[in-house]
């Protein structure tokens, strides 16, 4: 706890949408430093209990700032949306896949590393 009644070991609502622009501004302006800062708190983020809507507003972020070849945060994304696959029973988690192709066809490769079709 920090001197304001705030767990500093738990993020805050909206952590991972935080990191993914502080990543995108991190690369536009050439600081890498800062970039794998955000990478490495996104992915910490990432691996605590998530909020579906802050998860799909990042993702989108993500997916909307980072070049193809970057895959510093767009790994964690589709990382994170394998480990939590009954999120696609969700509507509006569906529709963000759909908007994203991108984000449809790192899912399918992905699976594939993973075996998941042969």
């Amino acid at each position: 706890m920090d001197g304001y009644g705030t767990n500093v070991n738990e993020p805050a609502a909206d952590a991972l949408l935080t990191h993914a622009k502080i990543y995108a501004l991190a690369e536009k302006y050439l600081i890498s430093g800062l970039k794998a800062v955000a990478l490495r708190q996104f992915k910490a983020a990432a691996t605590v209990s998530l909020d579906i809507d802050d998860f799909l507003g990042a993702a989108l972020v993500v997916y909307e700032s980072t070049i193809e070849d970057d895959r510093g945060l767009r790994d964690v994304v589709v990382e994170t949306l394998y480990e939590h696959s009954e999120w696609l029973d969700e509507e509006k988690v569906r529709d963000v896949v759909k908007e994203l192709g991108a984000l449809t066809y790192d899912m399918v490769i992905y699976m594939r590393q993973k075996h998941r079709f042969y």
